[in-house]
């Protein structure tokens, strides 16, 4: 389950890049943070992230 996860997505508003990070500090709790950025077929995308 720990690991990156990478992809795009095809909007209404065009491509964007999606990104999943899943982290476990000591075998804890597992944390995820997903983004999406800006995809060079459409620089114009917002940029975000949350945990």
């Amino acid at each position: 389950m720990v690991g990156t996860r990478r992809g795009s997505h095809l909007r209404n508003q065009g491509r964007t890049r999606l990104g999943l990070d899943i982290t476990s500090s000591d075998g804890g709790v597992p944390e995820a943070v997903f983004g999406f950025s800006a995809h060079p077929d459409n620089p114009d995308a917002p940029t975000n992230s949350s945990p």
